[in-house]
């Protein structure tokens, strides 16, 4: 397929994630932070509720980006984190064409956002076309 300078690949809102969902990711990635798994412990850190793991989000823009440019396409994937996610919290993720390389890959821009717009995580992603 084609890719096209400015070109929307997604723009996809989640849902927001759930205690439950943390506990099994902070399983999987073996990031024991109480921040993620223990509300009071999170509320004392001055927080109003537990917080998401930033790499959810970069799991989610792995996941989006090979369902619509296909399996092991992808070459490069660095997403910066902004803001803190809180569990329910639903979140915008857009990635748009920025350049297509000599090397043939299509390098893209990757943006979440909150429904208030709040900026939580932004990044790039490389894939071969």
């Amino acid at each position: 397929m084609a890719w096209t300078n400015g070109e929307t690949i997604f723009e996809v809102t989640l849902p927001g994630s759930d205690a439950a969902q943390l506990v099994e990711f902070s399983a999987g990635t073996q990031d024991p932070n109480p921040v993620h798994l223990d509300d009071a412990f999170a509320k004392g850190a001055g927080y109003p509720g537990i917080l998401q793991q930033g790499p959810m989000t970069t799991g989610h823009f792995n996941r989006l980006l090979e369902e619509k440019i296909g399996p092991g396409k992808l070459t490069f994937l660095d997403v910066y984190f902004t803001a803190p996610v809180f569990t329910a919290e639903p979140l915008t993720l857009t990635a748009t064409v920025t350049e297509t390389l000599d090397t043939g890959e299509v390098s893209c821009a990757l943006l979440c956002t909150k429904e208030d717009g709040t900026k939580t995580a932004h990044g790039e992603a490389r894939f071969r076309a």
